[in-house]
């Protein structure tokens, strides 16, 4: 099977093709590695916009990706039949007048009664879609590729 990717509907079925050949979990943790390095563009436009004051903010901001659990899937930002998703995680908490923990990110975005709302997350990460697109499906198709190879060599 070789795999190569230009939209959506090809991604799918190179996904249901992997599915059918191999175990779906299996099939699921090749997805991870490709979706982390597709959300790098979106990690390289927040960190240098994150406002800095001790710079513990932009030293925390991170990217990742991981499988979809039954828990994620509850969550109202995740489709039902989403298999794995990829993020951006702008790090440090900070303690609210409840005592609760409160992203420290979320307050500079949005505001506080005390501080007036400095976006930064969502404009940055809009611009880096077009990115993230093209990367994904080019380390997916090199990504899925990789995994079917790797499964028939085991299987030899």
């Amino acid at each position: 099977m070789r795999v190569t990717v230009s939209g959506t509907r090809e991604v799918e079925q190179a996904l249901i093709a992997l599915r059918e050949e191999f175990s779906a979990q299996q099939a699921k943790r090749s997805v991870v590695p490709a979706l982390r390095r597709a959300v790098k563009p979106a990690l390289d436009n927040i960190r240098p916009a994150v406002p800095v004051d001790t710079g513990r903010l932009q030293v925390q901001t991170r990217a990742g990706a991981k499988v979809s659990t039954m828990r994620d899937r509850k969550r109202k930002y995740h489709s039902n039949q989403s298999i794995a998703y990829g993020f951006v995680i702008v790090g440090v908490r900070y303690v609210d007048a409840k005592g609760d923990f409160r992203p420290a990110a979320m307050a500079l975005e949005y505001g506080r009664a005390d501080q007036p709302a400095t976006p930064f997350i969502r404009a940055n990460f809009e611009r880096a879609i077009p990115a993230m697109t093209q990367n994904l499906g080019a380390e997916l198709a090199a990504q899925i590729n990789q995994f079917a190879n790797k499964q028939r060599s085991k299987r030899a």
